[in-house]
């Protein structure tokens, strides 16, 4: 049930909520006694991040200036597009992640980019395709023989996800990296975060695990506070480099 209702709350969220006209949003957040509906891809701000360090860089305005609803567009569908096609971030993560599997002899592909591919899977009968959480069908056949039956077997739920590894791995080498982290004296000393609120963010994530909702920042601060005090260590320079476009 509760699966079920973090779908839904899902689907509202980052399917339905961007389509709202301005009249609905308006009623909804009357009807949450003023309090404003975060975006679909708006992030809060850590707790652990210094309100000075985020007032005196107006982060809140340049994520905000950043995210799909800060793109040129008339509609929620053209902004979110713009997002996706123009931002640093897609290109770069696409570009490491084809740079691991080469190093493994893999070439990562997209089949939906080859229309020959598109054209078959559109003539396809509608038996073949997704049913009742049965997925991949016509692919599973393709293979039967040629990979082992534990691998082509149905799963009862999503595994292999990117998610799920990131999961894993905070988890198990995450937490201990944070732990010997504390109190993260070079952030510190920088005026960016507060150590107190860091280790309490810590305990917080060690007990809730997936249900704690900053879990990818604990990670972009595990890799800030390496960063920084290897550079401040051996006397390098850390001030930043002026890029283009987006910068965040």
């Amino acid at each position: 049930m509760d699966g079920g209702k973090e779908g839904l709350r899902g689907f509202f969220h980052y399917g339905m909520q961007p389509l709202l006209p301005r009249w609905a949003t308006t009623a909804l957040r009357a009807a949450r006694g003023n309090q404003s509906l975060r975006a679909s891809m708006q992030r809060t701000t850590p707790p652990w991040i210094d309100d000075r360090f985020v007032r005196q860089h107006s982060l809140t305005e340049r994520f905000a200036a950043l995210g799909p609803e800060g793109q040129p567009g008339p509609s929620a569908v053209e902004r979110e597009a713009q997002f996706y096609l123009t931002h640093q971030f897609f290109a770069r993560v696409n570009a490491k992640m084809a740079g691991f599997a080469l190093d493994h002899g893999v070439e990562l592909r997209s089949p939906l980019l080859d229309r020959r591919i598109v054209r078959f899977a559109l003539s396809r009968p509608a038996e073949e395709r997704n049913n009742a959480g049965d997925h991949k069908r016509l692919l599973r056949a393709a293979m039967h023989g040629l990979l082992p039956e534990s691998v082509l077997a149905p799963r009862p739920a999503k595994t292999g996800t990117l998610t799920s590894y990131f999961a894993q791995h905070m988890r198990n080498e995450g937490l201990q990296l944070l732990t010997q982290l504390l109190p993260a004296t070079a952030l510190a000393d920088a005026g960016i975060i507060d150590s107190t609120e860091l280790a309490r963010a810590v305990t917080r994530y060690r007990n809730e695990g997936a249900a704690y909702p900053h879990a990818e920042s604990l990670y972009c601060t595990l890799q800030a506070e390496s960063w920084l005090s290897a550079r401040l260590t051996v006397g390098m320079s850390v001030r930043p480099r002026r890029t283009r476009g987006h910068a965040l």
